[in-house]
């Protein structure tokens, strides 16, 4: 990277990747009816929604919670998935030496939050039925993949006809090692250095990945109602809101 953010903001991205995806054999000669876009919360969802807007198919969330090591949470162990499957980094575990009690209390707690999340973004519904579907599951990244590799294993099991992963941005190692192994049927990325430091730092602006911002896009998709979230000041996410109530 030459010291200027490849993306001004995660919606510029999400336009770019969908272009991308737009361009494939997979999406082309699949009917809309049989796609669906999952999002990663909560980078994901920003990056999915233009995404799924370009594309015409509808958006939904697969939650992931990140199983952190115990003196650094940005470090994964590993990923807890959906439907309650554990993806493990074994060697990073074997490494470090954590004790399995800690990696089970860990996982514990990343279940009983991602329960909490599907709550309050999914109304506590089941897992998105993607059975006989063409999966675009949609981050806003891919460093070391420990999280988009357990949702694509779930969402796998789950019988999809298609799995695509899509992201704007992935290090070459790992988008190398994805296709290697097939962990997705197609890796879509805009991009894929070598020197991939951090996701954040290929976006000009960091753009609102919180809460209150993923419930606005949920609201404009249809997942969540307008009541189900905190009045925003947002002045372009007001217009936009009222505009779906029309």
């Amino acid at each position: 990277m030459s010291g200027r953010a490849t993306f001004r903001n995660r919606q510029d991205a999400g336009n770019q990747l969908a272009e991308r995806l737009k361009s494939t054999q997979s999406i082309a000669n699949t009917p809309t009816a049989e796609q669906l876009v999952l999002a990663l919360p909560r980078g994901g969802v920003p990056v999915a929604y233009p995404v799924a807007q370009r594309l015409g198919a509808p958006l939904d969330l697969y939650l992931v919670r990140k199983i952190g090591a115990p003196d650094n949470e940005e470090l994964a162990l590993g990923a807890l998935a959906m439907d309650g499957s554990v993806v493990m980094n074994d060697e990073i575990v074997r490494l470090l030496r954590v004790n399995p009690e800690r990696i089970e209390q860990t996982r514990l707690k990343e279940a009983t939050e991602m329960d909490r999340r599907n709550t309050r973004y999914r109304s506590g519904a089941a897992a998105p039925l993607c059975q006989g579907k063409t999966v675009i599951l949609v981050d806003d990244g891919i460093a070391t993949g420990a999280t988009m590799k357990a949702a694509a294993l779930a969402i796998r099991r789950s019988g999809c006809e298609r799995l695509i992963l899509a992201v704007p941005v992935a290090a070459s190692d790992t988008a190398r090692s994805f296709r290697r192994d097939k962990v997705g049927d197609e890796v879509v990325c805009v991009i894929e250095p070598h020197d991939l430091r951090g996701v954040g730092a290929f976006y000009q602006v960091s753009c609102r990945t919180g809460q209150i911002w993923c419930l606005q896009l949920l609201t404009l998709s249809n997942l969540v109602s307008h009541e189900d979230f905190t009045q925003t000041e947002d002045e372009e996410v007001i217009a936009l809101l009222e505009k779906a109530k029309k």
